[in-house]
């Protein structure tokens, strides 16, 4: 039996998204955050700083992935601070538009959640100090990315119409109290940050056909009904987020000349606390991941098995999961 040989551990983050009535996904901010004590003190303002232009606010993103850490809070901030603005808005909106229009269940469900997303978004800016870890980077060339403490946030409104408003709230925020110029200088041209997060899988529903939890990129989950969909939703965002962190580190170890045997490839229970070994071939080689999701649905990881090994040598393949929730462990939920 070859050696076994140990890659670093690579971490998954867990999300849960919210969807628009036309299926469009609009943030990214995970529930179940962790408990953790409220900071004690608030970030400081800064001396008004000179405005920059508004289209410099991705520049901008790009300066701060390895600015210091205060900065980066600064911005989740700032960001974080305007998402509450615009989805307290929306929930105003949508809680009218449920007067006006009775029972409508899709409406019922998209007025609970913005009211959910408000909440949550209120509570992670409460969290917020000059100490919280933050990951600045970039969904494709236009939406800002954040990882706040370990929950996700896209920098994008219910409207998009609204976003670029929204972004240049943002950076008005944050500018006032920050040299933005002095940061633009230091970031000659943006560069893309090596550990890019998948796009957010999209929801698609209709009259006849079933919900599809989609990724954009060839896979589907289909369920059958939308009941429980709170608990669907969360199971298939981790399903997916667990899967393009896969596909990220199985492109490295590729790279490097590990050999990937797709019908060894397995995830299983690790001694290690809260991680997953990842079985890459017959010579005992393995990665040490945290997969979760992946671990208690073996059917459904060898169900996308194609997909997945198409993705890692960069081609398409489209696959559609049938009747998904009995392959999940959906999370309990206490109310959808």
């Amino acid at each position: 039996m070859g050696a076994v040989w140990k890659s670093p551990a690579w971490s998954c983050l867990r999300l849960c998204r919210w969807l628009t009535p036309a299926c469009i996904l609009v943030v990214c901010l995970c529930g179940g955050l962790s408990p953790r004590a409220a900071a004690a003190s608030r970030l400081a303002d800064y001396n008004s700083a000179a405005p920059v232009a508004a289209a410099d606010i991705h520049t901008l993103a790009a300066a701060l992935q390895d600015a210091p850490a205060p900065l980066r809070a600064d911005f989740a901030l700032a960001a974080v601070s305007e998402l509450v603005e615009v989805y307290r808005r929306e929930a105003e909106r949508a809680r009218a538009e449920v007067r006006r229009n009775g029972a409508d269940r899709e409406l019922l469900r998209w007025s609970k959640a913005v009211e959910g997303l408000v909440y949550d978004l209120q509570r992670l800016a409460e969290r917020l100090s000059s100490d919280t870890p933050v990951l600045v980077t970039r969904v494709g060339l236009d939406t800002i990315y954040l990882v706040v403490d370990g929950t996700p946030v896209l920098l994008t409104g219910p409207n998009n119409v609204e976003d670029a408003a929204l972004e240049v709230r943002v950076l008005q925020r944050f500018c006032s109290r920050n040299d933005c110029q002095d940061l633009l200088q230091q970031a000659e041209f943006a560069r893309p940050h090596s550990a890019e997060p998948e796009v957010p899988p999209v929801w698609r529903f209709g009259d006849a056909a079933r919900p599809v939890c989609a990724t954009g990129d060839g896979l589907e989950f289909q369920f059958e009904d939308a009941s429980d969909l709170g608990a669907k939703r969360e199971a298939c965002s981790r399903i997916v987020a667990e899967l393009g962190t896969l596909a990220a580190a199985l492109k490295v170890e590729s790279k490097h000349g590990t050999r990937l045997d797709w019908n060894q490839l397995a995830v299983q229970s690790a001694s290690a606390a809260e991680l997953q070994q990842v079985v890459l071939n017959s010579d005992g080689e393995y990665l040490l991941m945290s997969l979760p999701s992946l671990e208690s649905s073996p059917e459904l990881f060898k169900l996308v098995l194609p997909w997945l090994a198409a993705k890692v040598a960069g081609q398409r393949y489209n696959l559609v999961v049938l009747n998904t929730a009995r392959l999940l462990r959906l999370p309990v939920q206490p109310f959808d």
